[in-house]
């Protein structure tokens, strides 16, 4: 089994904050990721009754 490399998240994410570019990709990859959370969550409540 090989050992995986650990991700070096601060030098990312110091990268980012400095590139409005990636900021904006980043931005719009979070916003993405709620929208399809909150639509599966909204399917699951109508199976509910609601």
């Amino acid at each position: 089994m090989s050992e995986e490399k650990p991700i070096n998240i601060d030098k990312i994410a110091k990268k980012i904050v400095q590139d409005p570019i990636m900021m904006q990709k980043l931005s719009d990859r979070v916003l993405e990721l709620l929208r399809e959370e909150i639509r599966v969550l909204k399917e699951r409540c109508q199976g509910y009754g609601n």
